[in-house]
């Protein structure tokens, strides 16, 4: 799903589905990609990430179909 497909969605009123990510591993992109997630939120306000991780998890998780969301 793209960032304006799932913009559509919501304003359609459409349900999405998601999940808060805190862990910057690689086995949760799978295992959110096999729960068949359209989103990630993947919260920085309580965990220590570096902009460098937040960078690769969005890229991991937007190829893999979902759309990241990132809390600063």
């Amino acid at each position: 799903m793209t960032a304006l497909e799932f913009q559509e969605r919501i304003r359609k009123r459409q349900r999405v589905y998601g999940t808060l990510v805190t862990s910057p591993s690689p086995l949760f992109v799978n295992a959110a990609k096999n729960a068949g997630l359209d989103f990630v939120f993947i919260d920085t306000e309580h965990t220590v990430l570096d902009w460098e991780t937040v960078a690769w998890m969005c890229i991991a998780y937007g190829s893999s179909g979902m759309v990241p969301m990132v809390r600063i």
